[in-house]
C-alpha cells in the first residue's frame, strides 16, 4: 500500500503558486493608514474562502491597510532557535493568497512578524544571543523575499522585542536590517511596544 500511495503522490502535480497581484501603490509618508492587523491561528486559514469574505467585509468597512501577522515560536525566553509552528504559522501559499486578495481589493499590505514563546511568556522578555539573532535573520529574510516578490508595501522588521533592542544588540540589528534591505526594497518599520 505504501508503494502505491507514494507512486500516486509522486505523479500528482505540485500545487500551483499564485502569481503576484499588482500593488495598489506605495505607502506614502503623508498617507493616513486606516487598517487592521490580520491574524490567523491556522496554517491555511489565510487562503480560505472565509478569509476572502473577511477581507471583502473589511474593505467595505473602509479598511485600506492590512498588517498580516506571521507568528513563529521559540520554546522558552532563553531559547536560541525560533521555528515555524506546525499548527499556527501560516503557510506561504495562504499568505500569498491573502496578499493577492487584499491587493485585488485595493488594500495595501504590511508584513508584521511575531516571535511568541511556547511557555506563554511575553516576547519582550526574550533573552537575545548571537545564535538567536542568526535564527531570527533566517526567519525574517524568508519573509523579506516573499514580501518583495508579492509587492508587499511595508515591512516590519520585528514586533515588541524589547530585550533585543538595547544598545548592546545594535550591531546585530544593523546586520538584520542590512539583510532585509538586500532582499526587500520597500519601507521598513519596527513595531515597538509602548515602553520601548
Amino acid at each position: 500500500l505504501a508503494e502505491k500511495l507514494s507512486g500516486r503522490f509522486a505523479t500528482s502535480p505540485a500545487p500551483e503558486v499564485e502569481k503576484p497581484v499588482a500593488s495598489p501603490g506605495a505607502v506614502t509618508l503623508k498617507e493616513f493608514q486606516k487598517g487592521v492587523v490580520y491574524t490567523s491561528w491556522g496554517k491555511d486559514e489565510l487562503g480560505s474562502p472565509a478569509s476572502d469574505l473577511t477581507l471583502e467585509h473589511l474593505y467595505k468597512s473602509g479598511v485600506r491597510h492590512l498588517g498580516i501577522m506571521i507568528v513563529w515560536m521559540q520554546e522558552t525566553i532563553e531559547e536560541k532557535t525560533i521555528f515555524a509552528d506546525p499548527k499556527d504559522t501560516p503557510l506561504d501559499s495562504a499568505i500569498i493568497h491573502a496578499i493577492n486578495k487584499a491587493h485585488s481589493l485595493g488594500i495595501k499590505v504590511m508584513f508584521k512578524p511575531h516571535v511568541d514563546v511556547k511557555t506563554g511568556q511575553w516576547r519582550g522578555d526574550i533573552i537575545p544571543s548571537q545564535e538567536w539573532f542568526s535564527s531570527y535573520r533566517s526567519f525574517i529574510t524568508h519573509y523579506a523575499q516573499l514580501a518583495a516578490k508579492y509587492n508587499v508595501e511595508l515591512f516590519s522588521i520585528a514586533t515588541e522585542l524589547a530585550n533585543t533592542t538595547t544598545p548592546a544588540w545594535q550591531q546585530e540589528w544593523e546586520g538584520v536590517i542590512q539583510e532585509i534591505r538586500s532582499n526587500y526594497p520597500g519601507p521598513l518599520v519596527y513595531s515597538a511596544n509602548w515602553n520601548e
